[in-house]
């Protein structure tokens, strides 16, 4: 599947780049209505492909912006801000989780996701952005 995404051109790559984290949140959202262990293996295996169709995207559009002599740092901000992230972002899931209950906090999560996407599609911030064609 990587092989295959990346070989599609940077404008369908950037398509992508945004189209998985959309994917991504319904899929969580959809998990929060969820009650049955089947559905939710399924929705976890398409969680897990639409985190993919992410990556490879982003990966790619990565190597090709960022200068080959930057491109370790720019990797390693990223891994370092996402790891400070997520730790934070864990003690505040179980404070809602304990708060509102489980489902109710993966649904939160799924739609501040998908709001933030949204504001990001109508707010355009890399629309100057140039994708080679």
């Amino acid at each position: 599947m990587a092989y295959v995404i990346g070989k599609f051109k940077m404008q369908k790559l950037f398509r992508w780049f945004v189209i998985a984290p959309l994917l991504q949140s319904m899929c969580i959202i959809c998990l929060s209505f969820n009650r049955t262990i089947g559905i939710a293996i399924v929705l976890l295996f398409l969680l897990g492909m639409f985190i993919s169709l992410f990556n490879v995207p982003f990966t790619t559009i990565l190597q090709k912006y960022v200068p080959n002599s930057y491109l370790g740092r720019v990797r390693g901000g990223m891994i370092a801000l996402s790891t400070s992230l997520s730790s934070v972002c864990y003690a505040f899931s179980g404070i809602i989780s304990d708060k509102v209950g489980i489902v109710q906090a993966i649904l939160i999560y799924g739609m501040l996701g998908l709001i933030i996407i949204l504001g990001m599609a109508l707010l355009k911030p890399f629309k100057y952005t140039v994708i080679d064609k």
